[in-house]
């Protein structure tokens, strides 16, 4: 058995899920309390609390309400995104020259907090994104991209530091 379980696991099943469930409201719809029919209240009701809950969280950040953080982080999680990184870029790219920007992370560094990603095509793109190598293998990038701005960048402090090489 998986110790953790993402979303996109459960989709297989969730066709098979919503129809159990549907059923299962089908049959409470049909009950009866002493006589009475109970059951239809009880599936409006669920009904209703969904869309109320479903407004809720639509209106949250309006109304000032604090929403837990996503357990499950992606790229699309408004708790969890990597904005220093956001920051960084557009300060690079605000240069007229192309730039260089090698990472240093800390040994501790969250492996979920990534910051080097580059464009497509590497070599025309207007900022290069790599991950510190060490002093000789550091040259030997430095001198491929010789026409560049070189800048180090350490993510994990507090705020992430930006120091220009050459």
């Amino acid at each position: 058995m998986p110790i953790y379980v993402l979303p996109h696991y459960a989709a297989p099943v969730t066709s098979a899920l919503y129809a159990s469930l549907l059923l299962a409201m089908q049959r409470i719809r049909r009950s009866r309390l002493r006589g009475e029919r109970t059951g239809l209240a009880i599936v409006r009701s669920v009904f209703a609390t969904c869309v109320v809950l479903l407004l809720l969280r639509a209106a949250a950040p309006v109304l000032h309400i604090s929403v837990p953080p996503t357990l499950i982080h992606s790229w699309c999680s408004p708790d969890y995104q990597n904005l220093d990184r956001a920051r960084t870029l557009a300060r690079l790219e605000g240069y007229e020259r192309a730039q260089l920007a090698i990472v240093r992370y800390k040994p501790d560094h969250d492996w979920d907090r990534e910051w080097v990603y580059n464009a497509a095509d590497i070599d025309r793109a207007k900022v290069v994104w790599a991950r510190d190598m060490g002093s000789a293998q550091n040259e030997e990038l430095i001198s491929y991209f010789k026409n560049r701005q070189v800048w180090l960048v350490e993510p994990d402090e507090t705020p992430p530091k930006l120091s220009f090489i050459r």
